[in-house]
């Protein structure tokens, strides 16, 4: 099928280390010069601003591989952008006073707001309903960040009525950050899974008995060693992410202000709206 047909589609393309990745809606497709044109075009993450025109001509001997992405909304981009740009935001951040306990509040609650999303009926949540309230188990790893969302979340969700297990696996590595410290102060934890079913799952480390929804909170690149059902990811995806295991892709509103953005000159509009989260998927 030519490309013609995927006008207005968005595309991810990889031309490289050496040129870097580009994200846009295709424009045109020359395909006696062997080269197409993009639209609302990112270079590496960053919008491409060239005399006034977010347009980017690239040629196609230039093209490793190219994927055509979903949209939430249509007209809107989202581009991705490489693990080292995400690092430098989450420094912008830190100097602008968006220090690392409070991007971990801001994953727990849009976290949590993803778990009532699924939940769904609101009824099971209300305190004459005891007997119905939902069971979450939240599985924590207590080496990276990712630990501290996901406990974050579990403080969050048991504060609306929902049965949550903290489970940390035996003989884990002890606590080497604060950060999952203050943490776990602020949940008592507990040693078993539940035998009965449960709802949902945050984290996908040993797990693999339990029949329920599994939400991979900020996955690897490599998508991890488990299948999740859903995924989050802050702020921005990353090109590198491998799109094994991740199921449906969300992405998480860290709530930076454009200040962090500007002082890396990034132009940068969000995508979110009323929600904490937005579907990088098909519905």
């Amino acid at each position: 099928m030519s490309f013609e047909n995927f006008v207005n589609w968005t595309v991810s393309i990889d031309c490289g280390s050496t040129i870097g990745n580009y994200q846009g809606q295709i424009k045109s497709v020359d395909g006696i010069n062997q080269r197409l044109t993009l639209k609302n075009a990112f270079h590496n993450g960053i919008l491409i601003d060239q005399d006034g025109s977010n347009n980017v001509t690239i040629k196609a001997k230039d093209i490793i591989d190219l994927n055509l992405l979903s949209q939430p909304d249509e007209g809107l981009v989202v581009p991705g952008i490489n693990l080292e740009l995400r690092n430098r935001l989450f420094s912008s951040a830190e100097y602008h006073g968006y220090l690392l306990e409070r991007r971990i509040e801001s994953m727990g609650r849009c976290t949590t707001d993803m778990c009532l999303h699924l939940l769904g009926d609101t009824q099971r949540l209300l305190v004459k309903n005891r007997h119905q309230h939902p069971t979450i188990v939240v599985l924590a790893c207590l080496t990276e960040v990712q630990g501290a969302y996901a406990i974050c979340a579990g403080r969050i969700l048991a504060s609306r009525n929902i049965r949550i297990y903290l489970y940390i696996p035996p003989n884990s590595t002890p606590i080497q950050y604060h950060f999952i410290e203050n943490e776990l102060k602020l949940f008592r934890t507990t040693q078993d899974l539940p035998r009965s079913p449960v709802d949902l799952i945050l984290n996908v480390q040993y797990c693999s008995h339990l029949q329920a929804s599994v939400i991979g909170v900020d996955l690897p690149l490599d998508g991890g060693a488990n299948e999740c059902k859903y995924s989050l990811v802050p702020l921005l995806p990353l090109v590198s992410m491998s799109s094994k295991n991740v199921g449906r892709f969300y992405l998480c509103d860290l709530g930076f202000g454009q200040h962090v953005f500007q002082h890396l000159q990034i132009r940068y509009a969000s995508p979110f709206g009323a929600k904490s989260f937005v579907a990088l998927h098909d519905n």
